[in-house]
């Protein structure tokens, strides 16, 4: 699979204000895991003691019994949060109805004469991870109380796997991370919503309602992407395994492989889900932050040979070198059109360049752009 791997998708998520969870353009924390775990024992969340459960709809909140009065009726206020158009169970509708157009864009924009691979690898890696992902389901309990509350009450004995009790400072470290798996049954979430020690009740009971309103609109929006995020994924995975691999490109110019399968994943992505398409290909374009190798500063004209570095330092060079790389091909495609993009495919797999300035020619003499711009150090583009 081609590393940029969509984790750029993720970055329509941000950061939950109170917390769903801390996700991040190089942070895969929410991606579907690639390998279920046999051993994982998910955690059931204890009531705190002297707390109960409350229970208003959906909504389930542990809270001590003095606190009903106030507690259930902002509950009851809390607002539906809005369903995007691109949650799970729609991506699934909309790619039945237009499977075989999918496949046959595909075919057509690949090259490829066989589409029974294609429907394959559909079934096999992009349908039963977007049923998972719509199937995802876990126990959510909000817990409004006071940090001063939360650290007597942990000081007591009370623990989750989130929460750590500082004994020294008298002082509680809360995890807003939520890492969400579709491969083992996810772990009860206890969600703290810190009241303020002097808030009274009616700004308690806005607090709170503002805190569930926004994490119901949110795991929306990170399920929505999880199920975008599954489909480019495949898409991606599919483009690379049909199309680039049987290519054997070599290592110093692996990039270009990366930077079609991107192109023509996005393209068919933006299609099929009604995405921006021009959004998310520049968004997954921009440099992994996790990565200390800025790509602008690489001079793909004259690169190193990944096999021949360190393991550590190889695979932050290729990953700088796949950022810049797909930089490249994105503006072949802006200046040469969508249709560059089959044309060069055709081109390497008909006449494999062995080194980048065979490439750079290829490319040139089969769509009229010259790359060696884009590919030296520190490129700049001409402003439009």
């Amino acid at each position: 699979m081609s590393m940029l791997r969509w984790l750029s998708v993720v970055m329509m998520i941000g950061l939950l204000t109170g917390g769903l969870a801390a996700i991040g353009a190089d942070a895969p924390a929410t991606q579907p895991e690639s390998q279920p775990s046999t051993q994982f024992v998910p955690h059931t969340a204890d009531l705190p003691p002297g707390f109960h459960k409350l229970v208003v709809g959906a909504i389930s909140v542990f809270c001590l019994p003095t606190d009903d009065a106030w507690l259930e009726p902002a509950i009851k206020k809390v607002k539906p949060a809005s369903r995007p158009t691109t949650m799970p169970s729609d991506l699934l509708a909309s790619f039945s109805a237009h499977r075989g157009e999918l496949v046959k864009q595909l075919a057509a924009e690949l090259a490829l004469t066989d589409e029974k691979p294609l429907n394959t690898f559909l079934d096999d890696k992009y349908v039963p991870v977007l049923n998972k992902v719509a199937a995802l389901k876990f126990n959510v309990y909000f817990f409004p109380v006071t940090r001063k509350q939360l650290g007597a009450i942990m000081k007591a004995g009370w623990h989750d796997p989130r929460y750590y009790f500082n004994r020294l400072a008298t002082d509680v470290d809360y995890t807003l991370d939520i890492n969400i798996s579709i491969d083992h049954p996810m772990s009860d979430m206890v969600m703290w919503i810190e009241l303020k020690d002097d808030a009274t009740d009616a700004d308690k009971a806005n607090t709170v309602k503002a805190f569930i309103e926004d994490y119901q609109t949110q795991y929306l929006l990170t399920v929505s992407v999880l199920g975008q995020m599954s489909l480019g994924n495949a898409l991606d995975e599919l483009i690379v395994e049909q199309a680039i691999k049987p290519m054997k490109l070599p290592e110093t110019i692996a990039w270009v492989g990366d930077g079609l399968a991107a192109e023509i994943s996005v393209k068919n992505l933006a299609w099929l889900t009604g995405m921006d398409r021009t959004m998310e290909i520049e968004r997954s374009l921009k440099d992994n932050r996790r990565n200390p190798l800025a790509s602008q500063g690489l001079d793909l004209m004259n690169p190193y040979d990944p096999t021949t570095l360190r393991p550590e330092y190889a695979a932050l060079y290729k990953d700088a070198a796949i950022h810049k790389g797909a930089r490249a091909i994105h503006e072949m495609v802006k200046q040469a059109g969508d249709d560059a993009l089959t044309k060069v495919l055709v081109a390497l797999r008909n006449n494999p360049p062995a080194n980048v300035e065979a490439l750079v020619k290829l490319i040139k003499s089969t769509t009229g752009v010259d790359l060696t711009p884009q590919l030296k150090p520190n490129y700049a583009p001409t402003a439009q």
